[in-house]
């Protein structure tokens, strides 16, 4: 039975009526606290104890429909998640929350009751997506602050007794992961690229990457009248990314630092001048933008495709024992070997990070590793 009675406390300077719902979570019996702020300890007024009753029962009904309803993270749980889904995120930042939600989140909290999501039952589900699903320490450590977020303001509004996620540690992987290609390697993909019979634009899109670490989708992004031919100066601010293999075009970088300009070296300036005399690019009708990495009818390259064509090509490699079993086949790191690089031969950290579009207040001992010989 509901512990109700009329009883003050005081605390944080004003006086509250109080009482309290007993409840059971997990086979352990606790209670929930119930307050009404008052006025006059001394003098209760009838409206004030009505006002209370009221809470009361309010929050008994949840309580008993928590310990009951299983279907709770449909209304709870996932109107809380997406409240961090802003309108104003990019279309692609968007769509990557919701598919984590749906593939990675959704589907172990669904059948759960709310009271279930306990921190031994957070703490096994950490530890499964990091050891039996094998996925990155980078994306279980996403999930892990989106989780911790949205319990915290639960919690606040007083639909669980306390954010179970303050005590759950975030596991870590000890697996060694393969490595970034040194910067002599990527010369060797350089070389194996420019010799394979691949459409040119595709080739220059991957030249572009490796020569100056741009995102894929920030080369993807690359519009004619952001480039500067004869000073060799970029405007990187626009991206094209993928949303279930159909392009999403962007006037926004990732980050307020991925806008910027930049100066590209002789050889990629080089390489971009001569693609753009011996190819007639065209408007992309939907903007009237002209993309350097285009189709044949000017519509922009989705970024995938590039970061596909790359992981296939090096793949290819790795069979064919040019390059070691252990290298990353993933596009985006060869912006890590270019940041080691830099850093090696003597570039201040501050500059590589205005360079790959970084906040500069990050922490620069990411630009450490292999030990790589030469700058363009």
């Amino acid at each position: 039975m509901a512990n109700k009675i009329y009883k003050t406390q005081f605390k944080n300077g004003y006086h509250y009526l109080v009482g309290y719902v007993p409840q059971t979570v997990n086979g352990i019996k606790k209670h929930k606290e119930v307050t009404y702020r008052v006025a006059n300890p001394a003098k209760i007024s009838s409206a004030e104890k009505k006002a209370f009753d009221a809470k009361f029962e309010q929050t008994k009904t949840e309580i008993e429909k928590q310990s009951n309803n299983k279907d709770l993270f449909n209304t709870i749980f996932e109107r809380h998640y997406k409240i961090f889904v802003k309108p104003e995120l990019k279309e692609s930042s968007r769509v990557s929350y919701e598919k984590r939600f749906q593939n990675v989140i959704k589907p172990h909290f669904e059948d759960k009751k709310l009271q279930d999501i306990d921190s031994f039952f957070l703490q096994q589900y950490f530890n499964e997506l990091l050891y039996i699903k094998n996925l990155s320490n980078g994306y279980v450590r996403h999930i892990y602050f989106a989780i911790k977020k949205v319990l915290h303001h639960l919690h606040m509004d007083d639909k669980i007794l306390k954010n179970p996620m303050l005590l759950v540690n975030l596991p870590k992987s000890e697996q060694v992961l393969p490595t970034a290609p040194t910067y002599e390697q990527m010369q060797l993909i350089k070389k194996y690229i420019n010799a394979s019979d691949i459409n040119k634009s595709f080739k220059l899109a991957m030249n572009i990457i490796i020569n100056e670490g741009l995102r894929v989708s920030e080369c993807c992004g690359l519009c004619l009248d952001e480039i500067d031919l004869q000073m060799g100066v970029v405007h990187i601010t626009h991206t094209v990314t993928d949303n279930k293999g159909k392009i999403l075009l962007s006037d926004e970088t990732k980050s307020y630092n991925s806008d910027r300009h930049i100066t590209f070296s002789d050889e990629t300036m080089k390489l971009i001048n001569d693609f753009i005399n011996q190819n007639t690019l065209k408007h992309y009708k939907e903007n009237n933008k002209t993309y350097l990495i285009q189709h044949d009818d000017g519509t922009p390259i989705n970024s995938k495709y590039v970061a596909n064509c790359y992981f296939k090509l090096v793949s290819a490699m790795i069979k064919k024992e040019i390059l070691p079993k252990d290298t990353r086949t993933g596009i985006h790191k060869t912006r890590t070997t270019l940041s080691t690089h830099w850093k090696q031969i003597g570039i201040d950290a501050a500059i590589i990070s205005r360079h790959l579009g970084h906040d500069e207040t990050m922490n620069k001992k990411r630009y450490t590793g292999k030990l790589i010989i030469k700058l363009h």
